[in-house]
């Protein structure tokens, strides 16, 4: 049905000539349609089609006769002062804010109302959703009177009082766009601690370092962003055995999880595993996913790292890798701490219910290395061939304990990989040894040689990116160069000491491969994928003390004010409508375009169709380029 509407529209606009400010259709136009009208309205949508001329002047009506069977009968779309006929009726068609006086640029019409009608249709019939006429705005469309976009779109989803199951994000009925659940729908838990034991209570061989900065004016050993530096950054350097930093915060919607528990986020927060950064940064994003009908689970991990300014910071110090390390174990026992707590829901009474079959694993920045290391190293000895020792001295694993150490309520024996659905990744990276990336074998080093399957990823990313570049020329990994020094060698804070990290050839040891080499590696191999680049953003969304300011990186979205709130939502809403599809086994409704560059994807059924926007930029060409 929504195919034949949208031919239904393109032909019809296909035949329109402008006449004077007004719209004419040809009589021609007009009878070839019927049989496309007849079919739409076995569906409760009735067109009829006028051939004389109407001028934009007149009173505008609604765009359809009826829209979905008497149910929601308004469909007003935005406009300046411009009105074209449709189906018989007065209506408007552009959602762009403004266009030459004496010319309609039919192809972003056409784009509009398929995007604004698109928020009322999904995979069923539409009158059995439960839609909520009532959040549709009604645009004035008097003259001269500027027309504002949205913040958000102004479809609701309304949850249903019947079967449980149909309010989630898993079910078609949903446009992911929108929100099932009200912001005070949203509880959010006081902390959970996921160590082994109490917080103040020492963990056998479990290790949480700090370090204090090493070049406080230079804020070296600080957050990146100098006004993102918290109060409590510690001032000397600490070694706790105690598990007070091993906690995360539950996000869950109001809702009857004894019938139908709600799939999981598990999210991990940016900030370069600094010491300074927390998880704080992330709790309007988790409210906004929660709201889309997820448990989101906001994990805490240790921190701690030094780092090597000489060079012009082209050394890795061993504090930062052995950080990494330390994360990617934390990781692993929150998730099997999530589970365990699950099977043992009889005993500890928790007021939510977790679809353990259904895990997505989230990161932006640094969280994102530890996202995609969760979700693509699967073994020890792909973990330690990535942070390499040299030869003859320990492995990183031997310093700090396996990558399924007991520091953690959820025993190591707890399985999860099986469980993981999805990877949600904001720019982050991968590492791969460089014998591994210089042979372009990441596929089979990741899936051992096809006998774990490769997640199905979709990430966001910069084209000017930094910190983990497109350029494959730029994406190296070295080791600092010896003598001994702070940062080739830790003897602190570990279960096996000393650590060394160095290089006496100045070699490369591995290379930090960012989400679009990840996409490219997933697409060569059938796997499915989707990536949004910003051809103008560098290490994330830019920050801006006016949080009601469009964003100029903000990945084409043009169909609401680009704020950090709006990009955040839709970044929210391409991750629903793709964890949704692998969950229901739909990838159908991913055909068509999977990378979109300066391009808002509009998709969000469970059908085959693509609706986006009319081009991409081409401008970040250039940097994606390399070995």
């Amino acid at each position: 049905m929504f195919q034949a509407i949208k031919t239904l529209i393109m032909e019809f606009l296909k035949s329109a000539t402008t006449s004077g400010g007004g719209v004419k259709y040809s009589n021609t136009s007009t009878q070839s349609l019927a049989s496309i009208s007849e079919e739409i309205s076995t569906y409760g949508i009735f067109m009829e089609f006028a051939s004389s001329t109407m001028n934009a002047n007149n009173s505008r009506e609604n765009i359809f006769k009826e829209l979905f069977n008497g149910g929601c009968t308004r469909l007003d779309l935005p406009v300046e002062n411009k009105q074209i006929k449709f189906s018989g009726f007065q209506s408007t068609l552009n959602y762009i804010s403004s266009f030459d006086s004496d010319k309609i640029s039919y192809k972003k019409n056409f784009s509009s109302l398929i995007h604004s009608f698109s928020l009322f249709y999904s995979f069923k019939n539409p009158w059995e959703n439960n839609l909520d006429c009532s959040s549709v705005e009604s645009f004035d469309t008097s003259a001269n009177k500027k027309q504002t976009k949205p913040d958000f779109f102004t479809f609701t989803n309304k949850k249903t009082e019947g079967n449980p199951c149909d309010s989630t994000a898993m079910n078609c009925t949903w446009d992911p766009r929108g929100f099932i659940f009200d912001s005070a729908d949203i509880t959010k838990t006081g902390k959970v601690y996921y160590g082994k034991y109490q917080p103040d209570t020492t963990i056998p061989n479990f290790y949480d370092v700090a370090y204090a900065d090493d070049n406080v004016d230079m804020l070296l050993d600080d957050y990146d962003k100098s006004s993102d530096i918290l109060p409590g950054c510690p001032t000397m350097d600490g070694c706790s055995q105690e598990g007070k930093s091993l906690y995360y915060y539950v996000y869950y919607p109001k809702h009857n999880y004894s019938e139908c528990p709600l799939p999981v986020v598990f999210l991990f927060h940016a900030g370069g595993f600094s010491d300074c950064s927390q998880l704080n940064y992330e709790d309007d994003f988790c409210r906004m996913i929660a709201r889309k009908g997820f448990i989101v689970i906001n994990v805490e991990y240790r921190r701690g790292r030094i780092k090597d300014t000489s060079f012009g910071g082209k050394y890795t110090a061993v504090q930062q890798s052995m950080a990494n390390y330390r994360a990617f174990q934390d990781g692993r026992g929150a998730i099997r701490t999530v589970i365990l707590d699950q099977r043992n829901i009889a005993t500890n009474h928790l007021p939510y219910r977790i679809d353990t079959s259904n895990v997505n694993i989230a990161g932006q920045s640094a969280g994102g290395m530890i996202a995609t290391n969760l979700c693509l190293f699967t073994t020890q000895g792909q973990v330690d061939s990535v942070f390499q020792s040299p030869a003859g001295l320990k492995k990183i694993s031997t310093a700090l304990g396996s990558m399924d150490t007991d520091f953690y309520r959820g025993p190591p024996d707890i399985e999860f990989h099986s469980k993981i659905k999805t990877l949600w990744c904001m720019w982050g990276a991968v590492p791969i040894p460089m014998v591994i990336s210089n042979a372009h074998n990441e596929y089979n080093f990741l899936t051992r040689n096809g006998s774990v399957p490769l997640i199905p990823s979709i990430s966001f990313m910069g084209a000017q990116d930094p910190v983990f570049p497109p350029n494959r020329n730029k994406q190296f990994v070295y080791y600092p160069i010896p003598p001994p020094s702070t940062y080739t060698i830790e003897s602190g804070c570990m279960v096996n000491s000393p650590f060394e990290l160095s290089s006496n050839n100045n070699k490369k040891q591995f290379r930090l491969e960012c989400t679009y080499d990840l996409y490219t590696i997933s697409k060569a191999n059938n796997v499915p994928a989707l990536i949004y680049i910003d051809c103008d953003m560098r290490h994330g969304l830019e920050h801006n003390p006016d949080k009601d300011a469009p964003l100029s990186s903000n990945f084409g979205l043009m169909s609401v004010t680009p704020t950090l709130a709006a990009v955040n939502n839709y970044m929210a809403s391409r991750f629903t409508f793709f964890a949704r599809a692998k969950y229901i086994g739909l990838w159908d409704s991913l055909l068509g375009p999977s990378k979109f560059i300066d391009c808002e994807d509009y998709r969000h059924g469970c059908t085959k169709y693509a609706d986006h926007c009319d081009t991409t930029n081409a401008s970040c060409s250039d940097n994606f380029v390399g070995e």
